[in-house]
């Protein structure tokens, strides 16, 4: 039980669920985008289910090194709005914003590695054209992204979470609005598949550009400042930004590099294995998305709380945040478990070459594997989110390196060439989190983070 006084304290229950509901709200917006997008694209047939995951990863893994990168201006203005130097948090926003435009060429040229990633992967014919399909329009369409990451960090930083995650309802319901109308076609728009979902999303992201961009121009910590060259370019800080934020650009980097060779992997298996793996993981985005919400909730309570010297806030943060993993893993669970079947008739494709029985089995096993994969994530998510708010990004970038790249990778590449079974393939990621999620406590626990803090 959490007591009044206990409630009002710095870091207590109250305060960090104050940050992480809105968050979640909008997270599980996006969650019932991923599943409605799967479904749609079921209706389209094997190939289109098939190639929807792997398509995705690949393009956010290349979006993502610049996005987190970029992004990480967050982390300043949360410590510089919770350390009373609002200027400052200004000019590290600022510098967010010109590194999104000076992305823009850069997502281009990546287009062409994820295409050689997409041709090395030696895909179905018809999976890997709905791949590049996607690819192309996604990752251009990635700046919004990038910016959006920018525009958000200003509010969440100084934790107005509720204007940043309605703008971002926003853009998920106009998502699923467009979905069908791209991806089976409507009227003089024909059905485009992959390459509609890709559409849709950027039209997503476009959205919610517009809308933060104009909660921006209307921010008090802004307007006080746009005048006195804070939002100048700033070629030393920006570089500082740079080097900070690169640990956390990796660090999302390596995660999505070895997710998306899962993800390749998987797509050479066949149609049956690879769309049950594929409706199994949209389904999961309930849980995972919702723990997404938490580890920012983390990020942002615990970096206001480190930059006003209160470690014993920053601590009780992260009591709550495993209270929360908790409450919505059993929340997620006792549904997915028990009603697994009724779920998977629901993605069954139209020209499916095996059973209705057969579809449900495989989609009931790997949920009960994704239950054990998910205890050790959500937790690790938790203490990423601390650390990433105390500036940890360094320690968190190795440790998520190190096991993504020479754990992780290395099991799924050996199975994958010596064991054909799906079922091998998904048990390498419960241990995988369990050892991840263990480093980061014991480096949360460890308290080296006490001593460290950033400055503009």
């Amino acid at each position: 039980m959490f007591g009044k006084c206990e409630i009002k304290v710095r870091g207590g229950f109250e305060e960090t669920l104050k940050v992480v509901l809105p968050l979640a709200l909008m997270q599980l917006v996006y969650a019932a985008n991923s599943i409605w997008d799967r479904f749609l694209l079921s209706q389209r047939g094997c190939a289109p289910l098939q190639a929807s995951l792997s398509a995705t990863m690949v393009s956010v893994m290349f979006v993502c090194l610049i996005s987190a990168t970029v992004g990480y201006t967050s982390v300043y203005v949360a410590q510089l709005h919770g350390a009373g130097k609002g200027r400052d948090a200004v000019r590290a926003f600022a510098q967010g914003v010109w590194l999104s435009i000076f992305s823009i060429p850069v997502l281009v040229a990546l287009v062409f590695a994820a295409f050689a990633l997409v041709d090395f992967a030696a895909h179905a014919p018809d999976v890997a054209a709905g791949e590049k399909a996607y690819i192309a329009i996604y990752v251009p369409g990635g700046f919004f992204m990038i910016l959006n990451g920018v525009l958000g960090g200003l509010l969440t930083g100084q934790g107005r979470t509720g204007w940043v995650s309605a703008c971002g309802i926003v853009g998920v319901l106009v998502n699923i609005a467009v979905n069908p109308v791209f991806i089976g076609g409507c009227g003089p728009i024909p059905a485009m598949g992959n390459a509609g979902a890709a559409i849709a999303g950027v039209i997503s992201l476009a959205s919610v550009t517009v809308l933060q961009g104009a909660a921006v121009c209307r921010d008090a910590l802004v307007r006080a400042h746009w005048r006195d060259g804070a939002l100048k370019a700033d070629l030393p800080l920006m570089g500082k930004i740079l080097r900070t934020g690169s640990f956390n650009g990796v660090t999302s980097f390596a995660a999505c590099v070895a997710f998306t060779v899962f993800t390749l992997v998987l797509g050479r298996y066949n149609a049956l294995g690879a769309g049950s793996a594929n409706v199994v993981f949209a389904v999961n985005n309930v849980f995972y998305c919702t723990m997404c919400a938490v580890s920012d909730g983390m990020s942002i309570v615990g970096g206001r709380n480190h930059g006003a010297d209160d470690a014993a806030a920053v601590r009780r943060t992260v009591r709550t945040g495993l209270f929360l993993c908790i409450v919505i893993l059993t929340a997620v669970y006792s549904v997915l478990l028990p009603f697994a079947g009724p779920i998977a008739s629901l993605f069954y494709p139209t020209d499916a070459a095996f059973s209705m029985d057969a579809w449900c089995a495989s989609v009931r096993t790997l949920f009960f594997i994704m239950l054990l994969r998910e205890i050790g994530e959500g937790v690790g998510l938790v203490f990423e989110g601390a650390l990433r708010g105390v500036g940890d990004v360094k320690f968190v970038m190795c440790a998520k390196l190190g096991c993504d790249i020479c754990l992780w990778m290395p099991a799924v590449i050996a199975i994958a060439m010596c064991h054909k079974s799906l079922i091998a393939l998904w048990w390498t990621m419960p241990a995988f989190f369990a050892v991840l999620a263990t480093i980061l406590a014991l480096r949360f626990h460890g308290g080296a983070w006490c001593r460290s803090h950033l400055s503009a």
